[in-house]
């Protein structure tokens, strides 16, 4: 079954190709009209990327694959803000120190949590919510991440090692 069009077809079918100018600037053809194909299928077939289908953009720099095996260790499968057992496709990775402030992919900087990305679970909280700072799930620019305490869903305070471990921390002031 194929998509369905507001408007009259044009003079010369649904797969009318656009001008040879445009064709010549592009990887492959381009159509100006509907096609009777899914976008997905019609962007691989076209070679081109549709104007409906977003790319995914991949991580420039991500986090190695030994940190974030420590980073999921440590947290022992369980959300480190919230506690609640963290499943494949709602479980990430959060900076502590935003990478555009300089964090590094250190675990003393990673917390495992909720959320498939920043725009929900715990992941939302400790980047955008209120009392992140305090919470040390979120450390200002100027901060190391090392000596910048942590309070987790345990209600403890805590000091993320270097090893991929817990150090007790007395509560910030």
């Amino acid at each position: 079954m194929g998509l369905q069009r507001r408007t009259p077809m044009p003079r010369g079918g649904p797969l009318r190709q656009i001008s040879a100018k445009k064709a010549a600037q592009s990887d492959g053809p381009l159509w100006s009209t509907l096609t009777h194909v899914p976008f997905t299928t019609a962007a691989r077939t076209a070679g081109t990327q549709l104007a409906r289908e977003r790319p995914r953009r991949p991580t420039a720099d991500p986090v190695p694959r030994e940190v974030r095996t420590a980073v999921h260790a440590r947290s022992g499968g369980r959300c480190e803000i919230c506690g609640i057992p963290l499943q494949a496709g709602w479980r990430s990775i959060q900076h502590r120190k935003r990478r555009s402030q300089g964090g590094p992919h250190d675990v003393t900087n990673l917390l495992d949590v909720c959320g498939p990305n920043a725009s929900a679970g715990c992941h939302f909280r400790a980047d955008a919510g209120m009392g992140r700072h305090s919470m040390g799930w979120q450390v200002a620019r100027e901060f190391d991440p090392a000596v910048v305490p942590v309070l987790l869903a345990d209600r403890r305070w805590v000091l993320l090692t270097a090893d991929g471990g817990y150090e007790a921390a007395p509560m910030p002031p």
